[in-house]
């Protein structure tokens, strides 16, 4: 009787333990770029770590590995939805949304974020908010996109502090008689945001230090903000990080410098910085 109990405690333990390993290797994996790597790890575990399976469906739905079949991400993520799982609710709305794996159904989509929004879950509250601002599945209503923006903000979303900053930064649905309250507004979300590594965020707030328009002047954090957001590849900071260079502001001037942030932004698609090059004769 002793041996059989011993049996069925490792058969039970055993697995688990392995699995717990595999999802250590797997998320070192993920944190080292190593992607499809951290997926094989994941598809060992998650049957019996609820966690693995998770990672993987996030990989999937970021986009780092491809799905093994079309409507592999729907198949992971609909059970889990269905037992409440509020990410997962989150995940099969915006399957529905944008037809990955599953037909597109408006209604289905806003069905399911609405659910995960009224669980909490930010990235669907920062979700609703952009529907609510753009007017994408609901009528557009700035009121409801604050509210939403706010809830998602308050949790820390990088996104939704950025929104909020947007929408006070632009007075959408603000009041227009508490210009000094909403500019303090609109710079204290997009230094939030912006501290996490929001790239937009960082060029917005950029913006704001080297015009000194709304807030006070520092020429030196807009470099450090436009740099940053530059680093990450945004067009816009590129740009305004070359335009610093080429007059030397808060930067010893470098034309060079300049040139190669503008051909940077440029290759995206950036309008402003191609005109740039074609002022400063460069091919």
């Amino acid at each position: 009787m002793k041996k059989i109990i011993i049996l069925l405690l490792c058969s039970f333990f055993i697995p688990a333990i392995f699995a717990q390993d595999e999802k250590k290797q797997g998320d070192d994996m993920a944190a080292s770029g190593n992607y499809s790597g951290a997926a094989m790890m994941y598809r060992l575990c998650m049957e019996q770590n609820e966690e693995c399976l998770l990672q993987l469906i996030r990989l999937i739905y970021a986009e780092k590995i491809e799905p093994q079949a079309a409507n592999e991400l729907f198949q992971l993520v609909n059970p889990l939805a269905q037992q409440g799982n509020r990410e997962c609710e989150f995940y099969l709305g915006m399957l529905y949304f944008k037809g990955r794996g599953v037909g597109e159904d408006n209604r289905e989509a806003l069905k399911w974020i609405q659910q995960s929004v009224n669980k909490g879950y930010a990235e669907a509250q920062n979700e609703l908010g952009r529907m609510n601002q753009l007017g994408i599945l609901v009528a557009r209503n700035y009121d409801d996109a604050l509210k939403f923006y706010r809830l998602s903000a308050d949790q820390g979303n990088a996104d939704a502090q950025y929104n909020l900053g947007y929408m006070y930064h632009n007075l959408l649905g603000i009041k227009k008689d508490k210009k000094k309250t909403n500019i303090q507004e609109a710079e204290k979300w997009y230094r939030k945001s912006a501290e996490q590594g929001h790239a937009k965020a960082q060029n917005s707030l950029g913006m704001m230090c080297q015009l000194g328009k709304e807030i006070k002047k520092n020429v030196q954090e807009a470099v450090i903000w436009y740099q940053q957001s530059s680093n990450q590849g945004n067009a816009d900071g590129q740009y305004y990080l070359g335009e610093l260079y080429e007059t030397g502001q808060g930067v010893i001037k470098n034309r060079d410098r300049a040139i190669e942030l503008y051909q940077k932004a440029s290759a995206q698609g950036h309008k402003l910085a191609a005109a740039k090059l074609k002022k400063l004769k460069v091919k």
